[in-house]
């Protein structure tokens, strides 16, 4: 099956009188979820279920053919986790996105990308 996709929430920039609504959705425990990679996204993870709940990250292999899973990381009942900027590198698929799993639907998950001019040199 697809994937379900998470659509990112785009950051205002620092020099603008308007805030951005953050939408979080529940996670797809059976087929995953993914975003589109662009190296400018942070992933957040709240954890509503009284229980903590895991999820993972799923990375692939960089120049040097190094991988590392970020493998059923616990969310506590009740809490945030946060993960990023996500590097294309080391974890874009073969489609171009970032794939997330999770244990539970009671995890939910938002994406915030941050405008190029962010992360200049």
């Amino acid at each position: 099956m697809a994937r379900t996709p998470v659509v990112p929430a785009t950051a205002p920039g620092a020099y603008t009188g308007a805030l951005q609504a953050l939408t979080f959705r529940a996670m797809d425990e059976t087929d995953g979820n993914d975003f589109p990679a662009t190296g400018r996204s942070f992933i957040i993870f709240r954890n509503d279920s009284t229980a903590s709940q895991t999820v993972t990250i799923t990375s692939v292999d960089d120049e040097l053919g190094r991988q590392e899973h970020i493998t059923d990381e616990s969310v506590a009942a009740g809490e945030y986790a946060v993960f990023g900027p996500v590097a294309k590198e080391g974890w874009a698929q073969t489609d171009r996105k970032i794939y997330l799993d999770s244990s539970d639907p009671d995890m939910k998950v938002a994406v915030i990308e941050f405008p190029s001019s962010v992360f200049r040199p």
